[in-house]
């Protein structure tokens, strides 16, 4: 099972593609953006994950300034635990560089999990339920309306995904060209005006070519982790300069940077044509 950690690292937006398979390997790709927030003091960054059918990992670190250059630090010596609310619990495990990997407790549909941090001053807290899968069906390319007569016409990628209309259903959507992940905006889409059973997105920000691949995976979270990854997509996409301080408000306790959630994820590729 593959998954992301979608990171603020150091201040900058960073995000972090991390697969799962029989061991971890992480692989960044780093966009600087200049907004002017609010200064920090030296504060914690917290970034989780449980995925469907994955153990946990939590990646721990310090920073300066939100949107600082500085060197990142990893914090080594915490105290990571995850417990939910069927009865399971375990303590993650450092294995370097920041990172806490779980090893037993594996993420289940309909289960809450709650990750309990001790850096050795407070306790932060964080609670994520983790959602239904959804079903994709159909991932197509269409030609692209802003395509340039006499161009090359580009594609836009049309996805149709099942949901629940009796439940309030929140998703986050990636998308991969030839195998490399896009790393613009985090694409979002919710079921709160369409209860038909359907979701139908639309990728606008990429352009493809005939005889690109095309993967897309949805990832139903919760409706916090919805509003953090919103709020972000505000910050970082559009250089809002706030007068007051403001940094995106997450669902760990004590206005902690970064989030913890949990999500189920499901995957389709086409081939442009």
């Amino acid at each position: 099972m593959e998954f992301q950690i979608l990171t603020m690292n150091t201040g900058k937006l960073k995000q972090i593609l991390i697969f799962i398979t029989a061991c971890l390997a992480a692989v960044s790709c780093e966009e600087v953006i200049d907004v002017d927030l609010n200064s920090r003091s030296p504060e914690i960054v917290v970034e989780g994950v449980i995925a469907r059918d994955s153990t946990c990992i939590v990646k721990l670190s310090m920073t300066t300034d939100y949107f600082d250059t500085a060197y990142e630090i990893p914090v080594t010596d915490a105290t990571v635990n995850l417990t939910s609310d069927q009865g399971e619990e375990e303590t993650l495990v450092h294995e370097g560089n920041g990172y806490y990997l779980g090893s037993k407790l594996k993420g289940k549909v309909g289960a809450n999990y709650i990750l309990n941090i001790n850096p050795g001053a407070e306790t932060i807290t964080g609670e994520s339920y983790l959602p239904e899968p959804v079903e994709i069906i159909s991932t197509e390319g269409r030609e692209s309306p802003f395509s340039r007569p006499g161009d090359d016409p580009g594609y836009v990628l049309d996805i149709k995904f099942t949901d629940n209309p009796e439940t309030d259903n929140f998703y986050m959507v990636r998308v991969y060209r030839n195998d490399t992940i896009m790393t613009g905006n985090i694409g979002l889409a919710s079921n709160e005006y369409n209860l038909s059973g359907v979701i139908e997105y639309t990728e606008w920000m990429y352009d493809f070519r005939v005889g690109d691949s095309a993967t897309v995976e949805v990832y139903s979270i919760d409706n916090n982790l919805y509003s953090y990854f919103t709020m972000l997509n505000e910050v970082t996409s559009f250089g809002i300069n706030f007068s007051t301080p403001y940094n995106p408000r997450s669902n760990l306790s004590g206005n902690t940077l970064g989030y913890f959630g949990s999500w189920a994820l499901v995957s389709d590729s086409t081939v442009i044509k």
